[in-house]
């Protein structure tokens, strides 16, 4: 799954939507660090979530 573009799921409502879409760079016990592909260049970069925030990893697949 490490490389693939998933959807992250948080069960505290962060963002607003409640799901963070990027490219999973790493996973473990600590967390999850996801590369985000939004629109804008600002809103790129790594963003790490603690494992206690995550409810559900939903993988999305390779990238075309």
């Amino acid at each position: 799954m490490l490389g693939n573009r998933v959807r992250v799921l948080t069960n505290d409502g962060f963002p607003s939507s409640g799901a963070i879409e990027g490219i999973l760079h790493k996973l473990d016990a600590a967390g999850a660090v996801i590369f985000r592909t939004d629109t804008m260049p600002e809103a790129q970069g790594n963003l790490f979530i603690p494992m206690r925030r995550i409810r559900e990893i939903v993988d999305l697949g390779r990238m075309p």
